[in-house]
This record gives structure tokens, sequence and C-alpha cells, in this order.
């Protein structure tokens, strides 16, 4: 059996940039889905909107998930804190939502799980960014 000790886990350095390729490629297409001013019916722009999360939850995987081109310990504790970071916000909005929709008198809603999932990737990337730029200066 291998041992596996001092080797960072993820995803190879260039799944940054496919990841980012993924995100600007599902923009695109709804900025030209949105021009060529077709009417889908309800069915197929929900359909429409959950392919795109999905591909931009791939993409915000791919980002988050890629190592550095240089991994080392301070860069995996970095992004270590940073999805302990993400993680506790994730549960602290999913706490937080329904007792605003009490406060504002709105029926209780749940939160769709693609939506918390973005924005678990989205605040785990932002403080990795934040994180790695402060340690830089």
């Amino acid at each position: 059996m291998k041992k596996t000790e001092g080797k960072a886990v993820g995803l190879p350095n260039y799944f940054k940039k496919i990841g980012i390729i993924l995100i600007v490629l599902v923009i695109v297409v709804v900025f030209i889905l949105k021009g060529i001013h077709y009417n889908f019916d309800a069915t197929q722009k929900e359909n429409i909107k959950i392919i795109n999360m999905t591909l931009i939850n791939i993409g915000l995987a791919f980002i988050a998930l890629a190592k550095e081109k240089i991994e080392d310990e301070m860069f995996v504790f970095l992004k270590l804190k940073s999805f302990y970071g993400a993680f506790f916000f994730g549960i602290l909005f999913t706490i937080i939502y329904p007792i605003l929709d009490v406060i504002t008198n709105d029926d209780i809603q749940q939160i769709p799980a693609q939506q918390l999932v973005t924005m678990m990737l989205f605040s785990h990337i932002s403080t990795y960014f934040l994180l790695k730029r402060s340690e830089n200066k």
C-alpha cells in the first residue's frame, strides 16, 4: 500500500481554467438565449435554469478543488480554513433564512440545495482568494 502523506489532494491546477471557461460559457449562453427572445414554456425555462445552475456549480467546484501550481502547507491550510468558513456560512444561512421569513411575515421556505451549494462554493473561493492575498503581502 502506498503512503499518501505529504501529497495534496485535489484536482490538477488546470481545472481552475476549465471551471472559469465553463462558467463564462454558461453566462454567454444565457445572454444568447435572452437575446433571441424565443418563448420557452415554463418547463423548458425551469430545465434551462437547473442545467445552468448545475454547470455553474461544476465550474465553481473545479475552481475550489483545483490545487495551486506550487502547493505547500500554507496553501493547504488556507484552503482548509476557507472550507471551514464556507461550511459555517452555509449552516448559519440555513438557520437564519427561515427566521428572516418569520420576521418579515413571509411563508417559511426551504433553501434550494443548488443555491446553498453555489453560495458555499462561492464563499470558499472568495475567502480563499482573500486569505491567499493577505498572506502574500
